[in-house]
């Protein structure tokens, strides 16, 4: 009986236990979620969260995520527009540097002044051609300009002169040919330098006589053009041996024409030509 009562007791324990074992998972999990409730938003049980509230906080947060993509959309819309831009912008680069290389040996030629010494006799004024290009010929008029401006150039208070001319040549009949100057000169030891000057039938240019005697003179022009001078003999401007009375020759000479005094100082003068 004794041993029956040990067994039966035993067998109540087993069985508490077995229960125990069987039930703890639940338990356990129980006791977890209800930690968990109370640490919930700063120990807020579950359901004292404000969910209408948390919803509207999405709505907007998901609104702000919308506009950020928006915005992306349209930097990257803009960054393509850029780039489009920029490959056009290339082109006009490549286009500007190839006129340059084209321009710049033209700009060159005519752009800086240039220099011509006229040596020989003090008391000749010798002719210098000076050839219109044929290019700026075909577009309309050439403009010269022809300066001594430091009066102490080539020995003290010697003189200065600023010579301009416009002018346009018939080339042989092709008319519309005119030849305005405008001569500005200061007195001095040497000066006046310029003497005379013309603009022959053909071919296109203008023949000014310039003060010899090793004076420099500067000359540019709106067009490449060419200054010659031939000290030892005549400039021969044009000959054909079939037409010899076509020959065009300027020889040197030793005082000033009426044309250069009467013009000096009083700006622009048409002549006739």
């Amino acid at each position: 009986m004794k041993k029956f009562k040990t067994c039966k007791s035993s067998l109540l324990g087993l069985s508490l236990l077995l229960a125990i074992l069987v039930n703890l998972p639940t338990l356990s999990f129980s006791f977890a979620a209800s930690n968990a409730v109370k640490n919930i938003n700063g120990n807020k049980n579950f359901v004292d969260i404000n969910w209408s509230e948390r919803a509207k906080e999405m709505e907007e947060m998901a609104s702000e995520i919308k506009k950020i993509k928006l915005l992306e959309n349209a930097v990257l819309e803009l960054k393509n527009q850029v780039n489009a831009q920029n490959v056009i912008i290339e082109k006009y680069v490549l286009q500007v540097n190839s006129l340059e290389k084209k321009v710049s040996p033209m700009l060159e030629t005519y752009s800086p002044a240039k220099t011509i010494r006229i040596e020989g006799d003090a008391n000749i004024y010798y002719p210098v051609w000076f050839a219109e290009n044929i290019a700026c010929w075909n577009d309309g008029e050439s403009r010269l300009q022809i300066a001594k401006a430091n009066v102490h150039a080539d020995g003290q208070w010697s003189g200065s002169m600023i010579s301009r001319f416009v002018f346009h040549s018939s080339m042989w009949g092709h008319g519309s040919n005119y030849l305005e100057a405008a001569l500005e000169a200061t007195s001095g030891n040497k000066a006046p330098y310029v003497a005379d000057f013309e603009m022959p039938f053909y071919p296109a240019g203008v023949v000014v006589w310039l003060k010899g005697g090793g004076e420099t003179y500067s000359y540019k022009s709106n067009c490449p053009i060419t200054a010659t001078a031939d000290l030892e003999k005549p400039i021969v401007l044009y000959e054909n041996a079939d037409h010899p009375e076509y020959r065009v020759v300027k020889n040197s000479i030793n005082k000033i024409s009426e044309k250069v005094m009467s013009s000096l100082g009083k700006g622009w003068t048409r002549f006739p030509y």
